[in-house]
């Protein structure tokens, strides 16, 4: 599948154009930007076609709204990308990639899209098309993250990944910060322990962990948060005694001020409180922003190695937190088209990429990785 055709649903916004770059110098793909705006779509197809000297980008007009529309676009292609803010479309666009024989990706969170993609599963699988969830860099990482830690180990008792961002210039898109704000409505503060995920009081407020996230980013003290990919990591690792995943913001007065009155309003009107919070979100990320920029996914492990416990600090990270989110999407894709991860059912690429191959992609693609590991003392 060397040559394949990828559709990739918002192909021209934020995070759609670094997707198509890397599927482009990565891959000998095909690639199509779709979204409600033909005139971005084509005007981006050009630069492509004139950065990568060739004709391998092309354009066409996909309304998310349009599940008819999406399954007669869908069948023109081998897979399909989901880079755009349409988390209250996934319905409609599952249907449509699976109807028309089409394999999928999104990058969006969200507990609800998760659970609508669940329920199809024996419909996907049935069908032979192979549908992956939750790539990109948070989530997409924390799991993949805690799989490579294991393996500087014999035995991995505990991990816990720390997520910083900070995104030069804030949240700019607001459709973004529309997704941004519902996935709020969904915040568990869970940490797995004693064989268990376990609610943290007080919106985790209690069980903080300081993450040191290295120069030249300060250290930050972080709340717990679970992603769906993070919950089966016990199984897939059960030596593990405990895990958690912990996240950091854009700045002081987004973490400590506005998150916690946004959730709050959100618990009194989850619908009509969207709006203006995503407005206030924005705000203060844009008006606040300074540097140093730069997205974080911090791993501290500890284990067992050679009858000797060690701990290990493994630090991924890159200036610009949609290269982030884009790096792994494509890293994904190569194993997609090489048959590694083409297989029939719903999956997250934490879960199912060859670790090692995976990570060594995303270092030859620009992303920083580094590793240190202690020996502690007896």
């Amino acid at each position: 599948m060397k040559n394949i055709k990828i559709l990739i649903l918002g192909g021209y916004g934020v995070t759609g154009p670094y997707i198509a770059r890397l599927l482009l110098q990565e891959t000998g793909c095909k690639v199509i930007l779709a979204g409600r705006n033909p005139d971005k779509a084509k005007g981006l197809a050009d630069v492509l076609n004139n950065e990568f000297k060739g004709s391998r980008v092309s354009a066409l007009r996909v309304d998310a709204s349009d599940e008819a529309g999406m399954k007669r676009a869908f069948r023109k292609v081998d897979f399909v990308i989901v880079a755009a803010a349409t988390s209250g479309y996934v319905e409609g666009v599952a249907r449509a990639a699976l109807e028309a024989g089409t394999d999928y990706l999104d990058i969006q969170y969200s507990s609800r899209k998760t659970a609508i993609l669940y329920s199809m599963a024996d419909e996907i699988e049935k069908a032979g098309r192979c549908f992956i969830t939750e790539a990109g860099s948070s989530p997409g990482l924390p799991a993949a993250v805690i799989r490579y830690a294991a393996n500087f180990f014999d035995e991995i008792t505990e991990a816990h990944v720390g997520v910083m961002l900070r995104q030069k210039g804030g949240q700019k898109m607001r459709g973004a910060v529309y997704e941004m704000v519902e996935s709020f409505k969904e915040y568990e503060a869970l940490k797995y322990k004693s064989g268990r995920w376990k609610k943290a009081p007080l919106m985790g407020l209690l069980d903080s962990r300081r993450f040191d996230f290295g120069e030249p980013f300060p250290k930050k003290t972080c709340v717990p948060v679970v992603m769906e990919e993070m919950k089966k990591i016990p199984e897939i690792l059960p030596s593990l005694k405990k895990v958690g995943m912990y996240m950091a913001g854009y700045n002081w007065l987004v973490d400590g001020v506005i998150t916690p009155f946004i959730m709050l309003v959100l618990k009194l009107f989850p619908e009509r409180g969207v709006k203006p919070m995503a407005r206030l979100l924005q705000w203060g990320t844009t008006k606040f922003d300074k540097p140093p920029y730069g997205t974080i996914i911090k791993t501290d492990a500890v284990g067992v190695k050679d009858g000797k416990r060690k701990k290990l600090n493994l630090r991924i990270f890159h200036r610009d937190g949609y290269f982030l989110t884009a790096a792994p999407v494509a890293a994904a894709i190569k194993q997609y088209i090489d048959g590694t991860i083409r297989k029939p059912g719903v999956h997250m690429p934490g879960h199912v990429v060859d670790i090692d191959r995976f990570l060594k992609d995303l270092k030859s693609m620009g992303v920083e990785i580094a590793a240190t590991s202690v020996t502690e003392k007896q």
